[in-house]
């Protein structure tokens, strides 16, 4: 995942611009739309997922956004379900060590304040 601008495009369906046909034959331009975030509307866009909003703590959230705006300027659309898949926030080094033989450095995007560790999932 990458950012657009400094920010992630938001709620918004990302496509080819470009002419398709609807269902009468009638050709229509396809347009695509972008809004910039910060990281504090991004943490918004959690809580507001009753069944996500416990996913990562505060300081996990600015960290996944950190990750994913400094990887590129090409913009892709804030689907928080999909982030939740990709990213996994554990207790402890040690906890991560329980479940995975592999080196976690390969996988780290960062640890919280509190000692938390933040990984790509594999």
């Amino acid at each position: 995942m990458v950012a657009y601008a400094g920010g992630i495009c938001y709620n918004v369906h990302i496509i080819t611009p470009g002419t398709s046909k609807t269902n009468n034959g009638i050709n229509r331009t396809i347009y695509m739309m972008y809004r910039e975030i910060t990281k504090s509307d991004f943490r918004t866009e959690f809580a507001r997922w009753e069944s996500r909003k416990d996913q990562f703590t505060y300081d996990a959230l600015g960290i996944i956004y950190d990750h994913m705006t400094d990887m590129g300027e090409e913009p892709v659309e804030l689907d928080v379900v999909a982030i939740c898949c990709e990213f996994t926030e554990w207790d402890s080094e040690k906890e991560y060590n329980k479940n995975y033989d592999d080196d976690l450095q390969d996988y780290l995007i960062g640890t919280t304040e509190s000692g938390t560790v933040v990984t790509l999932n594999h």
